[in-house]
Formats: C-alpha cells, structure tokens, sequence
C-alpha cells in the first residue's frame, strides 16, 4: 500500500493486478504521481528497450521484469513488456488524431486497469516531468480505479477488438456488458460523438448550427457517463462559436465550463487552465473574436 496516495495495487479477480481506492476519493483529487522509470520514441523496438534496461539498476530491472507482459509468444520479452504497459507522455487519442512523441514506463501507473466509463484520468505533467492521475468523479473505498486503452467513440465490437489486439484482455466494463438493446443504444451514441466531433470543426461560418452541434455531443456524453474525461474541448468549442459572434456573456460562461472540465481532470495549473483563465477575464483576447457579426447566441444548459 502507498503512504503517500489514497490507492492501493492488489489483485483484481480475472484482471491481475489493479489499483483500488484505499478511503474515499473526490471528483479532480489528485490519486497519483509518478515519475518514469524511463521513456522512449512512440516509434521504439526491442533495440530501444534493452538500452533503457541495461541503464537500469538490477532491482529495477526485476520490477520492470514484473509488469504484465500480454504479447508472450509475439514479441521479445522486453519489447512486449513496454508494449503492454507504456503510457504516453503528452496528449494522445485516436479519436481526435492525437499522438504523444514520447510514452514511458510507470510501475504503479501501468497496474491501472482499463474500463470504457473510466472514473481516472491520466495526464503527462511536461513542466514536472511526470504522470498524474485525478479522480473524474467521487470513487468509494475499495471500488476500483480505471483509465482508458482503447478509443472511446466506437462502438463495443471495435473496442474489444482493440483491447484483445492491443493488450490481450476481453473488456467486461459497464459499456461492454451491456444488455443488447441498451449496447445498441450505447454504440449509437458514442459513434455520433465521433462523427459530430469532425462536423463541429466544419461549424466556424456558421456558429448556430455549431453550438447546437456542441451540445448534442455534451448531452450524449452525460448520457454514456464520459462527460468529465473529454468536455473541455467542446466547452472550448462553445466558447469560440461565442467569441465569433462577439457574445462575451455566453462565451465567459462556455470557457468557465471549459476551465471547469480541465481543472477536473489534469489540475489547475496546466497550459490549458491558464488560458481558459485568461479569456474568463476577457474573451476578447481570442483571435477569432468578431470576426463574424454580432449576435447573441447561447450558453451550456447547465
């Protein structure tokens, strides 16, 4: 058990080792952070790793021997080991075409498990050079902590074949064993978030359609319990509908979510944070502020 965080690594049934809860958690409580044991290129092979090892001292060498290894059989030792446990070190997601140019290796990071309603976030802190994770909702004692592996906005069938191909483990979350009419319902929502996602980008001219856009995409991620981990980006996007129409009130009110959301699940102090801060104070700042005419749109329902 940690002294230091509120987790504790233990076995979980059918999963291996996972992180639980050692008290109750609140909502943006910071749970972990972790320095790297060491960090590669995204574009690492086996050559890589065992240079990284050799500079390790012996008994690091056997808790990174440790870690789950699910490309047994596929892939040298070391090369499947980091396969199966590095996590990116800076902004990555296959659903918004992101790609960190660095992962690392964490021994108490990598014992976090994936579910698809993940109630964690990791963040790769750049200024300490270290990994956060925060708690995106409240987290009762011993329930269990979970980030995400897979993308979020495909349906189950794509996520599970990602999870089995990607780390060897069939997913039983809440969103994947759910019954078939509710699955259904479920994918429906996820992959309109996808799609919506490109539409919105395609909204700048035309700011109303935008907005309504934004807020479909808000409501559907209430509705799949992923709210806390991804609304930033769509309260931003609200706000710069806003700023374009030179609508400080509702803008202010967007961005405040927006700060809200990024506050939540990477801290209060990160490049993002302090920008929402900044056009709090006036959202004239933006670039893209009146370049369309006045009008008085809307602000998140809530």
């Amino acid at each position: 058990m940690s002294t230091e965080w509120p987790i504790i690594v233990q076995d979980i049934p059918g999963k291996g080792k996972g992180v639980i809860a050692a008290r109750a958690i609140v909502p943006g409580e910071l749970v972990l952070l972790e320095a790297p044991l060491f960090t590669l290129p995204s574009d690492y092979d086996n050559s890589a790793v065992l240079a990284k090892l050799a500079a390790l001292t012996e008994s690091e060498q056997r808790q990174f021997l440790s870690l789950t290894n699910c490309h047994q059989g596929r892939l040298p030792p070391p090369l499947g080991t980091c396969k199966t446990n590095a996590l990116p070190c800076g902004d990555q997601s296959s659903s918004y075409g992101d790609r960190a140019e660095r992962v690392g290796i964490f021994l108490m990071g990598s014992r976090f498990n994936s579910s698809c309603v993940q109630n964690v976030n990791n963040f790769w802190d750049d200024a300490l050079q270290k990994i956060s994770f925060r708690a995106l909702k409240n987290i009762a004692a011993e329930e269990e902590l979970c980030i995400c592996y897979t993308e979020l906005f495909a349906t189950r069938e794509n996520r599970q074949y990602k999870s089995k191909l990607g780390f060897g483990f069939e997913c039983v979350c809440p969103a994947c064993t759910l019954p078939p009419k509710e699955q259904k319902a479920s994918d429906a929502r996820r992959t309109t978030v996808g799609r919506l996602y490109g539409e919105i980008s395609q909204c700048g001219n035309q700011p109303s359609l935008g907005l309504r856009k934004v807020k479909l995409v808000i409501q559907l991620l209430k509705e799949e319990g992923i709210l806390e981990c991804t609304g930033a980006i769509y309260y931003y996007d609200g706000f710069q509908f806003c700023v374009s129409c030179s609508d400080k009130r509702n803008a202010k009110q967007w961005v405040r979510k927006a700060l809200e959301a990024e506050t939540l699940g990477r801290g209060p102090d990160t490049s993002g944070a302090k920008m929402y801060r900044r056009y709090m104070e006036n959202p004239s700042q933006h670039m893209a502020f009146g370049l369309l005419r006045k009008q008085n749109l809307a602000g998140p329902d809530n």
